[in-house]
């Protein structure tokens, strides 16, 4: 969600990601709460361009992002099933938040795709 709102500020303003993504993504985590993020983008992002003067592109940029972030491409079909079968509305959660980890859950499952889960949850195609 991150990533898309971020390349789309630069075509709402008609301005190269390629050229200016280092220093507003720097903005971004700076205005982080958790310093170990911005610990993390100081040295595995901005590090190599600044200081090693490697050549390093928002797609490069943009891969090391969701390798670190991105939680679904982290985890396998099994965890996130693990997930959803233990999965509990908080006292405190909204339903559409609650909701929301929910599909997230069965998405990152493959409940669709898994036979058992199919069956389990009556999708009979």
């Amino acid at each position: 969600m991150f990533l898309r709102e971020f390349e789309r500020a630069f075509r709402d303003h008609n301005v190269s990601i390629q050229d200016h993504w280092l220093s507003n993504l720097e903005i971004c985590f700076e205005s982080c709460d958790n310093n170990l993020h911005y610990d993390w983008f100081c040295r595995y992002v901005k590090k190599p361009v600044v200081e090693l003067k490697r050549k390093v592109t928002w797609d490069d940029a943009k891969a090391l992002l969701q390798e670190k972030f991105d939680l679904a491409s982290q985890t396998t079909p099994q965890t996130w099933m693990k997930l959803l079968l233990n999965f509990k509305q908080r006292p405190d959660q909204s339903l559409a938040d609650a909701l929301h980890h929910f599909r997230l859950f069965s998405v990152g499952a493959k409940t669709l795709h898994n036979k058992v889960s199919r069956y389990y949850y009556g999708y009979n195609y």
